[in-house]
Protein backbone atom coordinates (compact mmCIF):
# COMPACT_ATOMS: atom_id res chain seq x y z
CA UNK A 1 0.00 0.00 0.00
CA UNK A 2 1.40 3.65 -1.04
CA UNK A 3 -0.51 6.82 0.46
CA UNK A 4 -0.62 9.70 -1.66
CA UNK A 5 -1.51 13.55 -1.57
CA UNK A 6 -0.96 16.26 -4.52
CA UNK A 7 1.76 18.23 -3.29
CA UNK A 8 3.31 15.67 -0.88
CA UNK A 9 5.88 12.80 -1.08
CA UNK A 10 4.30 9.66 -1.58
CA UNK A 11 4.34 7.36 1.66
CA UNK A 12 6.78 4.37 1.77
CA UNK A 13 5.65 0.93 0.78
CA UNK A 14 3.86 -1.42 3.53
CA UNK A 15 3.16 -4.42 2.89
CA UNK A 16 0.58 -7.23 4.69
CA UNK A 17 0.76 -10.51 4.16
CA UNK A 18 -2.88 -12.70 5.30
CA UNK A 19 -2.41 -16.25 5.20
CA UNK A 20 -6.13 -17.73 4.44
CA UNK A 21 -4.74 -21.13 4.80
CA UNK A 22 -2.76 -20.42 8.15
CA UNK A 23 -4.94 -23.04 9.72
CA UNK A 24 -7.41 -25.69 8.72
CA UNK A 25 -9.79 -24.01 10.73
CA UNK A 26 -11.39 -21.54 13.90
CA UNK A 27 -10.76 -18.61 14.89
CA UNK A 28 -8.46 -18.91 17.89
CA UNK A 29 -10.56 -18.47 20.84
CA UNK A 30 -10.97 -21.54 23.38
CA UNK A 31 -14.75 -22.34 21.90
CA UNK A 32 -13.51 -22.53 18.29
CA UNK A 33 -9.81 -22.77 18.45
CA UNK A 34 -7.19 -22.85 15.45
CA UNK A 35 -6.83 -26.16 13.76
CA UNK A 36 -3.12 -27.46 13.55
CA UNK A 37 -3.10 -30.50 10.58
CA UNK A 38 0.65 -30.25 8.83
CA UNK A 39 3.81 -29.48 9.70
CA UNK A 40 3.20 -25.48 7.89
CA UNK A 41 0.33 -24.95 10.46
CA UNK A 42 2.26 -25.79 13.11
CA UNK A 43 4.67 -23.53 11.71
CA UNK A 44 2.01 -21.11 12.12
CA UNK A 45 1.45 -20.79 15.66
CA UNK A 46 4.29 -18.73 16.31
CA UNK A 47 2.12 -16.25 14.38
CA UNK A 48 -0.38 -16.01 17.12
CA UNK A 49 1.15 -16.60 20.28
CA UNK A 50 -1.84 -15.99 22.70
CA UNK A 51 -4.45 -18.35 20.89
CA UNK A 52 -5.65 -21.66 21.40
CA UNK A 53 -4.99 -24.23 19.40
CA UNK A 54 -6.37 -27.98 18.66
CA UNK A 55 -4.16 -29.95 16.58
CA UNK A 56 -6.43 -32.58 14.46
CA UNK A 57 -4.07 -35.13 12.60
CA UNK A 58 -0.13 -36.57 13.03
CA UNK A 59 2.20 -34.33 11.72
CA UNK A 60 5.43 -35.41 10.29
CA UNK A 61 8.27 -32.40 10.30
CA UNK A 62 10.59 -34.42 8.24
CA UNK A 63 9.71 -32.22 5.38
CA UNK A 64 11.60 -29.26 3.69
CA UNK A 65 12.65 -26.74 5.70
CA UNK A 66 12.02 -28.08 9.09
CA UNK A 67 14.71 -31.00 8.41
CA UNK A 68 17.26 -28.25 6.60
CA UNK A 69 19.65 -26.44 7.77
CA UNK A 70 19.03 -25.74 11.54
CA UNK A 71 15.78 -27.27 11.76
CA UNK A 72 13.05 -26.25 13.38
CA UNK A 73 12.72 -23.08 15.17
CA UNK A 74 11.42 -23.19 18.18
CA UNK A 75 7.85 -21.44 19.10
CA UNK A 76 8.25 -18.90 21.53
CA UNK A 77 11.41 -16.81 23.14
CA UNK A 78 11.94 -15.23 26.51
CA UNK A 79 10.96 -11.99 25.02
CA UNK A 80 8.10 -13.11 23.26
CA UNK A 81 6.83 -16.22 24.80
CA UNK A 82 4.07 -18.60 23.95
CA UNK A 83 0.74 -17.52 25.82
CA UNK A 84 -1.84 -19.75 24.49
CA UNK A 85 -3.06 -23.15 24.71
CA UNK A 86 -1.88 -26.06 23.05
CA UNK A 87 -3.90 -29.16 22.70
CA UNK A 88 -2.46 -32.28 20.86
CA UNK A 89 -5.05 -34.29 20.91
CA UNK A 90 -2.70 -37.18 21.39
CA UNK A 91 -1.32 -37.09 17.62
CA UNK A 92 2.01 -37.38 16.96
CA UNK A 93 4.29 -34.58 16.11
CA UNK A 94 7.13 -37.14 14.50
CA UNK A 95 10.60 -36.35 13.45
CA UNK A 96 11.20 -32.91 15.17
CA UNK A 97 15.36 -31.71 14.01
CA UNK A 98 16.94 -28.90 15.65
CA UNK A 99 20.69 -28.96 15.44
CA UNK A 100 21.75 -25.55 16.28
CA UNK A 101 24.01 -22.99 18.39
CA UNK A 102 21.22 -21.29 19.96
CA UNK A 103 19.80 -21.57 23.62
CA UNK A 104 16.30 -22.21 24.89
CA UNK A 105 15.44 -25.51 21.81
CA UNK A 106 12.59 -27.55 21.86
CA UNK A 107 9.28 -27.49 19.98
CA UNK A 108 8.70 -24.47 21.91
CA UNK A 109 11.31 -22.42 22.56
CA UNK A 110 9.33 -20.74 25.92
CA UNK A 111 5.91 -21.05 27.35
CA UNK A 112 4.80 -18.22 30.41
CA UNK A 113 1.85 -16.36 31.65
CA UNK A 114 -0.09 -19.29 32.00
CA UNK A 115 0.09 -21.26 28.42
CA UNK A 116 -0.95 -24.95 28.84
CA UNK A 117 0.38 -27.39 26.92
CA UNK A 118 -1.91 -30.52 26.40
CA UNK A 119 -1.55 -33.82 25.09
CA UNK A 120 0.98 -33.24 22.76
CA UNK A 121 3.25 -36.54 21.52
CA UNK A 122 6.51 -35.87 20.21
CA UNK A 123 8.38 -38.99 18.80
CA UNK A 124 11.88 -39.59 17.43
CA UNK A 125 12.86 -36.16 18.30
CA UNK A 126 16.97 -35.31 17.34
CA UNK A 127 18.13 -32.44 18.83
CA UNK A 128 21.45 -31.25 19.18
CA UNK A 129 22.29 -27.84 20.70
CA UNK A 130 26.49 -26.91 19.99
CA UNK A 131 26.69 -24.15 22.60
CA UNK A 132 28.50 -24.13 26.65
CA UNK A 133 26.71 -21.00 27.26
CA UNK A 134 24.17 -21.15 29.80
CA UNK A 135 20.47 -22.43 28.25
CA UNK A 136 17.63 -24.68 28.49
CA UNK A 137 16.81 -27.56 26.00
CA UNK A 138 13.58 -29.63 25.93
CA UNK A 139 11.77 -31.66 23.52
CA UNK A 140 8.55 -30.21 24.68
CA UNK A 141 9.73 -27.09 25.54
CA UNK A 142 13.12 -25.49 26.58
CA UNK A 143 12.39 -22.85 29.36
CA UNK A 144 8.43 -23.33 30.79
CA UNK A 145 7.61 -20.68 33.74
CA UNK A 146 3.96 -20.11 35.17
CA UNK A 147 2.51 -22.50 32.64
CA UNK A 148 0.60 -26.14 32.90
CA UNK A 149 2.25 -28.86 30.92
CA UNK A 150 0.09 -32.04 31.17
CA UNK A 151 -0.59 -35.48 29.41
CA UNK A 152 3.05 -34.70 27.64
CA UNK A 153 5.13 -37.53 25.97
CA UNK A 154 8.88 -37.15 24.16
CA UNK A 155 10.91 -39.70 22.46
CA UNK A 156 14.33 -39.61 20.97
CA UNK A 157 17.54 -37.73 21.76
CA UNK A 158 18.07 -34.45 23.11
CA UNK A 159 21.96 -33.13 23.27
CA UNK A 160 22.36 -29.93 24.85
CA UNK A 161 24.00 -27.98 27.39
CA UNK A 162 23.04 -26.23 30.92
CA UNK A 163 19.39 -27.33 31.44
CA UNK A 164 18.45 -29.90 29.77
CA UNK A 165 15.64 -33.00 29.50
CA UNK A 166 13.86 -35.10 27.54
CA UNK A 167 10.71 -32.88 27.97
CA UNK A 168 11.33 -29.95 29.56
CA UNK A 169 14.73 -27.88 29.99
CA UNK A 170 13.95 -25.79 32.68
CA UNK A 171 10.24 -25.99 34.80
CA UNK A 172 9.64 -22.66 37.49
CA UNK A 173 6.69 -22.33 38.39
CA UNK A 174 4.61 -24.72 36.73
CA UNK A 175 2.74 -27.54 37.03
CA UNK A 176 3.69 -30.56 35.19
CA UNK A 177 1.41 -34.10 35.35
CA UNK A 178 0.99 -37.03 33.54
CA UNK A 179 3.72 -37.01 31.52
CA UNK A 180 7.19 -39.32 30.22
CA UNK A 181 10.48 -39.19 28.23
CA UNK A 182 11.38 -42.20 26.82
CA UNK A 183 14.82 -40.19 25.25
CA UNK A 184 18.04 -40.36 25.48
CA UNK A 185 19.56 -37.43 27.35
CA UNK A 186 22.68 -35.70 27.22
CA UNK A 187 24.11 -32.58 28.74
CA UNK A 188 26.84 -30.69 30.93
CA UNK A 189 25.33 -29.09 34.17
CA UNK A 190 21.40 -30.03 35.60
CA UNK A 191 20.77 -32.48 33.48
CA UNK A 192 17.55 -35.07 33.88
CA UNK A 193 15.54 -37.76 32.01
CA UNK A 194 12.41 -35.94 32.09
CA UNK A 195 13.56 -32.09 33.38
CA UNK A 196 16.72 -30.49 33.80
CA UNK A 197 16.08 -28.12 36.59
CA UNK A 198 13.21 -27.24 38.55
CA UNK A 199 12.56 -24.35 40.29
CA UNK A 200 9.31 -23.59 42.76
CA UNK A 201 7.70 -26.21 40.10
CA UNK A 202 5.31 -29.10 41.02
CA UNK A 203 5.52 -32.70 39.04
CA UNK A 204 2.69 -35.55 39.40
CA UNK A 205 2.48 -38.53 38.00
CA UNK A 206 5.18 -38.69 35.46
CA UNK A 207 7.76 -40.95 34.42
CA UNK A 208 11.40 -41.32 32.35
CA UNK A 209 13.16 -44.05 30.97
CA UNK A 210 16.13 -42.86 28.92
CA UNK A 211 19.15 -42.91 29.42
CA UNK A 212 20.97 -39.96 30.87
CA UNK A 213 24.72 -38.69 30.05
CA UNK A 214 26.08 -35.70 31.77
CA UNK A 215 29.97 -33.96 31.81
CA UNK A 216 29.38 -32.26 34.61
CA UNK A 217 26.77 -32.03 37.86
CA UNK A 218 24.31 -32.01 39.14
CA UNK A 219 22.49 -34.84 37.41
CA UNK A 220 19.45 -37.09 37.49
CA UNK A 221 17.06 -39.85 36.38
CA UNK A 222 13.98 -37.97 36.43
CA UNK A 223 15.05 -34.51 37.71
CA UNK A 224 18.77 -32.91 37.32
CA UNK A 225 18.46 -30.19 39.81
CA UNK A 226 15.03 -29.35 42.46
CA UNK A 227 17.03 -25.55 42.64
CA UNK A 228 16.92 -25.24 46.55
CA UNK A 229 14.38 -27.86 47.29
CA UNK A 230 11.80 -25.34 46.50
CA UNK A 231 9.42 -27.81 44.39
CA UNK A 232 7.36 -30.84 44.93
CA UNK A 233 7.79 -34.14 43.17
CA UNK A 234 5.22 -36.39 43.99
CA UNK A 235 4.05 -40.02 42.48
CA UNK A 236 6.51 -40.42 39.99
CA UNK A 237 9.35 -42.76 38.74
CA UNK A 238 12.92 -43.18 36.52
CA UNK A 239 14.26 -46.24 35.83
CA UNK A 240 17.00 -47.10 37.25
CA UNK A 241 18.89 -49.09 34.83
CA UNK A 242 18.14 -48.09 31.57
CA UNK A 243 18.66 -44.49 32.89
CA UNK A 244 22.00 -45.74 34.06
CA UNK A 245 21.67 -43.60 37.20
CA UNK A 246 20.44 -44.05 40.72
CA UNK A 247 19.56 -40.78 41.79
CA UNK A 248 17.46 -37.92 40.71
CA UNK A 249 16.61 -34.44 41.91
CA UNK A 250 12.85 -35.46 42.80
CA UNK A 251 11.27 -39.00 42.17
CA UNK A 252 11.21 -42.70 42.80
CA UNK A 253 13.96 -45.28 41.04
CA UNK A 254 12.63 -48.67 40.29
CA UNK A 255 13.81 -51.26 38.35
CA UNK A 256 12.76 -51.86 34.87
CA UNK A 257 10.93 -55.22 36.07
CA UNK A 258 9.30 -53.05 38.82
CA UNK A 259 8.41 -50.37 35.67
CA UNK A 260 7.40 -52.50 32.97
CA UNK A 261 4.02 -54.38 32.45
CA UNK A 262 2.78 -56.09 34.82
CA UNK A 263 4.55 -53.23 37.29
CA UNK A 264 5.09 -53.98 40.71
CA UNK A 265 2.86 -52.87 43.05
CA UNK A 266 4.74 -49.80 44.49
CA UNK A 267 5.12 -48.54 41.00
CA UNK A 268 2.40 -46.20 39.59
CA UNK A 269 0.49 -45.45 43.27
CA UNK A 270 -2.62 -43.23 42.32
CA UNK A 271 -2.40 -43.39 39.28
CA UNK A 272 -5.42 -43.16 37.10
CA UNK A 273 -5.28 -46.15 35.24
CA UNK A 274 -9.51 -45.89 34.10
CA UNK A 275 -9.06 -42.47 32.27
CA UNK A 276 -5.81 -41.43 31.60
CA UNK A 277 -3.09 -44.40 31.97
CA UNK A 278 -3.12 -47.58 30.54
CA UNK A 279 -1.15 -50.34 31.13
CA UNK A 280 1.23 -51.99 28.27
CA UNK A 281 0.55 -55.76 27.91
CA UNK A 282 1.08 -55.63 24.09
CA UNK A 283 4.60 -54.13 24.38
CA UNK A 284 3.51 -51.37 22.42
CA UNK A 285 5.44 -48.71 24.58
CA UNK A 286 8.25 -51.11 25.37
CA UNK A 287 6.06 -52.54 28.31
CA UNK A 288 5.81 -48.92 30.15
CA UNK A 289 2.72 -47.41 30.82
CA UNK A 290 0.92 -45.15 28.09
CA UNK A 291 -2.08 -42.60 27.60
CA UNK A 292 -5.36 -43.39 26.87
CA UNK A 293 -6.00 -40.40 24.87
CA UNK A 294 -3.59 -41.20 22.17
CA UNK A 295 -5.21 -42.68 18.82
CA UNK A 296 -5.81 -46.24 19.03
CA UNK A 297 -7.31 -48.79 17.09
CA UNK A 298 -10.51 -49.85 18.90
CA UNK A 299 -11.00 -53.26 20.25
CA UNK A 300 -11.98 -55.69 17.39
CA UNK A 301 -14.95 -58.01 18.03
CA UNK A 302 -14.93 -61.43 17.23
CA UNK A 303 -17.75 -63.66 17.13
CA UNK A 304 -18.38 -67.58 15.91
CA UNK A 305 -21.08 -69.55 15.08
CA UNK A 306 -21.80 -71.97 17.32
CA UNK A 307 -19.99 -76.08 17.51
CA UNK A 308 -22.46 -78.52 15.88
CA UNK A 309 -21.17 -82.23 16.27
CA UNK A 310 -17.38 -81.20 16.15
CA UNK A 311 -17.92 -79.78 12.70
CA UNK A 312 -15.59 -76.35 12.12
CA UNK A 313 -17.19 -73.11 13.13
CA UNK A 314 -17.14 -69.93 11.28
CA UNK A 315 -14.94 -66.66 12.85
CA UNK A 316 -15.83 -63.35 11.96
CA UNK A 317 -13.80 -60.54 13.46
CA UNK A 318 -14.95 -56.95 13.09
CA UNK A 319 -13.51 -53.20 13.87
CA UNK A 320 -15.28 -50.35 14.25
CA UNK A 321 -12.11 -48.08 13.13
CA UNK A 322 -12.07 -47.33 9.59
CA UNK A 323 -9.61 -48.62 7.22
CA UNK A 324 -8.26 -50.68 10.20
CA UNK A 325 -6.21 -54.23 9.50
CA UNK A 326 -7.04 -56.86 11.54
CA UNK A 327 -4.79 -59.75 11.94
CA UNK A 328 -5.41 -62.44 13.44
CA UNK A 329 -3.32 -66.08 15.26
CA UNK A 330 -5.39 -69.17 15.78
CA UNK A 331 -2.34 -70.43 18.51
CA UNK A 332 -3.08 -68.39 21.47
CA UNK A 333 -0.20 -66.00 19.98
CA UNK A 334 -0.97 -62.40 20.18
CA UNK A 335 -0.48 -61.48 16.72
CA UNK A 336 1.46 -59.10 15.08
CA UNK A 337 2.04 -57.16 11.88
CA UNK A 338 2.92 -60.44 10.06
CA UNK A 339 0.28 -62.49 11.29
CA UNK A 340 -2.68 -64.00 9.45
CA UNK A 341 -4.20 -61.39 7.55
CA UNK A 342 -8.09 -61.27 8.25
CA UNK A 343 -10.09 -60.47 4.58
CA UNK A 344 -13.37 -62.62 4.96
CA UNK A 345 -14.71 -65.08 7.50
CA UNK A 346 -12.52 -67.89 8.73
CA UNK A 347 -13.18 -71.68 9.22
CA UNK A 348 -12.04 -72.79 12.24
CA UNK A 349 -11.65 -76.91 13.07
CA UNK A 350 -10.24 -78.64 15.58
CA UNK A 351 -6.82 -79.87 15.58
CA UNK A 352 -5.40 -82.09 18.21
CA UNK A 353 -6.52 -80.05 21.06
CA UNK A 354 -10.32 -79.78 21.42
CA UNK A 355 -10.10 -76.05 22.01
CA UNK A 356 -8.87 -73.69 19.85
CA UNK A 357 -7.87 -69.60 20.81
CA UNK A 358 -8.24 -67.36 18.34
CA UNK A 359 -6.78 -63.91 18.75
CA UNK A 360 -7.11 -60.30 16.94
CA UNK A 361 -5.47 -56.97 16.84
CA UNK A 362 -6.62 -54.19 14.70
CA UNK A 363 -3.70 -52.17 13.30
CA UNK A 364 -3.74 -48.50 11.24
CA UNK A 365 -0.90 -46.35 10.66
CA UNK A 366 -0.74 -43.60 12.30
CA UNK A 367 -2.54 -45.30 15.46
CA UNK A 368 -1.27 -47.26 18.03
CA UNK A 369 -2.22 -51.09 17.51
CA UNK A 370 -5.69 -52.29 19.09
CA UNK A 371 -5.43 -54.38 22.77
CA UNK A 372 -6.00 -57.93 21.71
CA UNK A 373 -9.70 -59.57 21.22
CA UNK A 374 -9.64 -63.36 22.39
CA UNK A 375 -12.49 -66.02 21.90
CA UNK A 376 -12.03 -69.75 23.24
CA UNK A 377 -13.52 -72.15 20.89
CA UNK A 378 -14.31 -75.35 22.77
CA UNK A 379 -14.88 -78.57 20.09
CA UNK A 380 -15.38 -81.02 22.98
CA UNK A 381 -18.93 -79.10 24.39
CA UNK A 382 -20.65 -79.55 21.62
CA UNK A 383 -24.56 -78.90 20.59
CA UNK A 384 -25.93 -82.20 18.95
CA UNK A 385 -26.95 -81.40 15.65
CA UNK A 386 -30.81 -82.59 16.13
CA UNK A 387 -31.47 -79.93 18.71
CA UNK A 388 -29.60 -77.14 16.65
CA UNK A 389 -31.28 -74.30 16.19
CA UNK A 390 -29.64 -71.56 15.25
CA UNK A 391 -32.62 -69.40 13.87
CA UNK A 392 -35.44 -71.53 13.63
CA UNK A 393 -35.18 -74.76 12.28
CA UNK A 394 -38.40 -74.08 10.03
CA UNK A 395 -36.56 -71.21 7.95
CA UNK A 396 -34.16 -73.53 6.06
CA UNK A 397 -32.51 -76.70 5.61
CA UNK A 398 -29.30 -77.05 3.94
CA UNK A 399 -28.06 -80.44 2.00
CA UNK A 400 -26.09 -81.46 -1.21
CA UNK A 401 -26.72 -84.81 -3.29
CA UNK A 402 -24.49 -86.62 -4.13
CA UNK A 403 -22.20 -86.50 -0.97
CA UNK A 404 -19.54 -87.86 -1.39
CA UNK A 405 -19.02 -86.30 -5.49
CA UNK A 406 -16.71 -86.84 -8.44
CA UNK A 407 -18.64 -84.31 -10.94
CA UNK A 408 -21.79 -82.43 -9.66
CA UNK A 409 -23.36 -81.73 -6.58
CA UNK A 410 -26.87 -80.61 -6.19
CA UNK A 411 -27.35 -78.13 -3.12
CA UNK A 412 -30.79 -77.65 -2.10
CA UNK A 413 -31.67 -75.49 0.55
CA UNK A 414 -35.53 -73.90 1.60
CA UNK A 415 -36.57 -71.23 2.79
CA UNK A 416 -39.54 -69.84 5.31
CA UNK A 417 -40.14 -66.70 3.20
CA UNK A 418 -38.53 -64.97 0.46
CA UNK A 419 -34.85 -64.00 1.60
CA UNK A 420 -31.73 -62.75 0.07
CA UNK A 421 -28.79 -65.31 0.57
CA UNK A 422 -25.48 -66.09 -0.79
CA UNK A 423 -23.63 -69.71 -0.91
CA UNK A 424 -20.13 -70.13 -0.79
CA UNK A 425 -17.61 -73.17 -0.67
CA UNK A 426 -14.48 -72.99 1.95
CA UNK A 427 -11.69 -75.82 1.87
CA UNK A 428 -10.60 -76.80 4.78
CA UNK A 429 -7.53 -74.06 5.41
CA UNK A 430 -11.02 -71.78 5.44
CA UNK A 431 -10.06 -69.93 2.59
CA UNK A 432 -13.08 -69.13 -0.44
CA UNK A 433 -12.97 -71.69 -3.14
CA UNK A 434 -16.02 -70.21 -4.78
CA UNK A 435 -19.49 -68.13 -4.33
CA UNK A 436 -22.11 -70.46 -5.87
CA UNK A 437 -25.30 -67.67 -5.40
CA UNK A 438 -25.64 -64.01 -4.36
CA UNK A 439 -29.15 -63.24 -4.33
CA UNK A 440 -32.83 -63.20 -3.75
CA UNK A 441 -34.47 -66.32 -3.13
CA UNK A 442 -38.51 -67.62 -2.98
CA UNK A 443 -40.40 -69.35 -0.42
CA UNK A 444 -39.80 -73.00 -0.55
CA UNK A 445 -36.77 -74.55 -1.92
CA UNK A 446 -34.33 -73.40 -3.92
CA UNK A 447 -31.59 -75.38 -5.55
CA UNK A 448 -27.62 -74.77 -6.70
CA UNK A 449 -25.00 -76.49 -8.39
CA UNK A 450 -21.57 -76.77 -8.01
CA UNK A 451 -19.28 -78.32 -10.74
CA UNK A 452 -15.76 -78.78 -8.06
CA UNK A 453 -14.45 -76.06 -9.76
CA UNK A 454 -13.29 -72.70 -7.66
CA UNK A 455 -14.13 -68.80 -8.71
CA UNK A 456 -11.76 -69.19 -11.98
CA UNK A 457 -13.37 -72.34 -13.28
CA UNK A 458 -10.51 -74.30 -12.78
CA UNK A 459 -10.96 -77.85 -11.32
CA UNK A 460 -10.00 -78.03 -7.17
CA UNK A 461 -8.06 -81.36 -5.62
CA UNK A 462 -10.18 -84.02 -3.81
CA UNK A 463 -10.85 -83.55 -0.51
CA UNK A 464 -13.33 -82.39 2.16
CA UNK A 465 -14.86 -78.83 1.36
CA UNK A 466 -17.62 -76.82 3.37
CA UNK A 467 -20.78 -75.34 2.80
CA UNK A 468 -21.66 -71.92 4.21
CA UNK A 469 -25.17 -70.48 3.69
CA UNK A 470 -25.94 -67.06 5.19
CA UNK A 471 -28.76 -64.29 4.60
CA UNK A 472 -30.82 -62.53 7.29
CA UNK A 473 -30.69 -64.31 10.27
CA UNK A 474 -29.49 -67.03 8.46
CA UNK A 475 -26.74 -68.99 9.25
CA UNK A 476 -26.04 -72.66 8.20
CA UNK A 477 -22.84 -74.98 7.49
CA UNK A 478 -22.52 -78.20 5.70
CA UNK A 479 -19.69 -80.59 4.43
CA UNK A 480 -19.21 -81.84 0.98
CA UNK A 481 -17.06 -84.52 0.11
CA UNK A 482 -14.93 -84.34 -3.51
CA UNK A 483 -13.87 -87.39 -4.84
CA UNK A 484 -11.67 -87.09 -8.58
Amino acid sequence: LVAVRQGWLNSIVTTAVFDFNAFAGGDGTEDNPYLVDNAHQLNNVRSFLHAWFLQTGNIDLNIYPYNQNTGWIPIGTISAPFRGHYNGDGWKIDNLYINTLAGDVGLFGCSSDNAELRNVVLTNADINVVNNDPSETGILVAYAVNSTITKCSSSGNVHGAFNTGGLIGYSSSTTVSDCYSTASVFGSDYVGGLIGTLYFATVERCYSTGHVSWSGAPHGGLIGSNLYGFSTVAGSYWDVQTSGISTSGGGEGRTTAEMTYPHAANTYMGWNFSYVWQTDALQQNSGYPFHKFVHQVAFPIISYTPVINGEPVIVTITCSTLNAIIRYTLDGSIPTETSNLYLEPVWVSPDDDSLVVVRAVGFKDGYLPSPYASADINFSTIIPEANQDLVGADKFKLRACPNPFSDLAEITFSLAKADRVNLRIYNQRGQLVKVLTDGTYGKGENKAVWDGTDSNGRPVSSGVYFLRLQGEGICQTGKLLLIR
